[in-house]
């Protein structure tokens, strides 16, 4: 059975889709991670609820900030020869809250993936300006 933290702070039901959006997640994330049901949460939420209990926001406060304080916390890996990809300490944060969001392994994993992933499209648009050239 899922036993979930309580939070002693209650965040108002009119900031949760604010504050979830701020760590990159939806209602569908919280669902996943309360043991709230997504129509449950939507019934929670709605303005003049009655469904809106103090425990019900504790639970889904609690979730929220512990997603919160585990992007806010320091990656522990950082990739060897970070300094000669990343001009200053903002840019290494800017990856590191990006690969937190999308829930990547690691900061290494993520930097990987998303080189990986430029390089192709780069290369694929080359390629079809190759073919047009040829063409033409």
């Amino acid at each position: 059975m899922f036993s979930p933290p309580y939070s002693p702070f209650v965040i108002s039901h009119e900031d949760i889709d604010l504050r979830l959006s701020k760590i990159g997640k939806d209602r569908k994330w919280l669902a996943e991670n309360t043991p709230y049901s997504a129509d449950y949460l939507r019934t929670v939420l709605a303005p003049g609820s009655t469904r809106r209990t103090k425990r019900v926001m504790q639970i889904i406060s609690a979730a929220i900030e512990a997603e919160e304080e585990r992007q806010a916390a320091p990656q522990q890996e950082i990739p060897p020869g970070y300094s000669e990809i990343f001009l200053n300490d903002e840019q290494l944060n800017l990856a590191d809250r990006a690969s937190r969001i999308v829930g990547a392994p690691s900061l290494a994993d993520f930097c990987r993936t998303a080189i990986l992933q430029e390089a192709r499209r780069i290369l694929t648009k080359e390629a079809a300006t190759a073919a047009e050239r040829k063409t033409a």
